[in-house]
């Protein structure tokens, strides 16, 4: 379950950072 929260975490951030970079 760790593990799901840390990719899902990952996942939204790299999101992030892609919406942030534009």
């Amino acid at each position: 379950m760790l593990r799901g929260d840390v990719i899902h975490g990952v996942s939204i951030g790299s999101s992030i950072s892609i919406i942030t970079r534009d």
